[in-house]
């Protein structure tokens, strides 16, 4: 529950869509971070035609980490631990689709502009923006969406 307070939950599909339309814009991206709790996206991603999917290879329950770490079914150090590696690999992507209502995606974007040193890297936010051009990214991406207020 803490996760769809935080923000929306963006479907998979969207997720690549959005990838696809990186790849279009900037040929020279492969590597794409995925961020997501569900197994099934994880096994989506490392489908992906032209992109090498980086991801923490954990399990992945049907449930909030938050919820399995105050249940004690996973240790909160090696929580902890799990995110800082997200992180990191995060940071050594070339392109990035999350949705920036996310906190997470928000410190993702943060680390990416400063430390990370990937300001010129794309960020493509799934939440708000796909919005405004009916989800179609290669639009929104290309400014050719007549909706966008850019």
């Amino acid at each position: 529950e803490a996760k769809r307070n935080e923000a929306d939950l963006v479907p998979p599909e969207q997720m690549w869509q959005g990838a696809a339309a990186l790849q279009q814009v900037d040929p020279r991206l492969t590597r794409l971070f995925v961020s997501t709790e569900s197994a099934e996206a994880i096994e989506q991603a490392k489908g992906l035609q032209g992109w090498n999917a980086t991801f923490l290879d954990v399990e992945r329950a049907s449930g909030d980490r938050y919820d399995q770490v105050k249940h004690g079914e996973i240790r909160p150090d090696d929580e902890m631990l799990n995110s800082l590696l997200n992180l990191q690999l995060a940071l050594e992507s070339d392109a990035f689709v999350c949705n920036r209502y996310s906190n997470w995606c928000g410190l993702i974007d943060s680390l990416r502009l400063t430390a990370g040193r990937k300001a010129d890297r794309p960020l493509l936010d799934n939440g708000a923006p796909a919005k405004f051009c009916n989800g179609d990214y290669s639009s929104m991406l290309c400014g050719l969406c007549p909706k966008c207020p850019w």
